[in-house]
C-alpha cells in the first residue's frame, strides 16, 4: 500500500516546527470500556484543551 500524506501549507503558520509521523498497526476492536472514557473525559482530555495552540478547531501541543 502507498500513501501520499501531506500537512496542510495553512499549519505551518501557525505551528512552523510541525512534523509528521506514521503509524500503521492491527488491533483487534473490543466493546467499549466505559471506565476508560470516563479517565479520558476527566484527567486527559481537559489537560490537552488547556495546553497549546488552536487554529480551525485544531489543537496544537507545545
Amino acid at each position: 500500500m502507498k500513501y501520499d500524506v501531506t500537512i496542510d501549507k495553512e499549519l505551518f503558520n501557525v505551528y512552523p516546527e510541525i512534523r509528521l509521523g506514521l503509524l500503521q498497526f492491527h488491533a483487534d476492536v473490543k466493546a467499549p470500556d466505559d471506565h476508560f472514557w470516563e479517565y479520558m473525559n476527566a484527567e486527559v482530555l481537559p489537560q490537552v484543551r488547556s495546553s497549546g495552540k488552536e487554529k480551525n478547531g485544531v489543537r496544537f501541543l507545545v
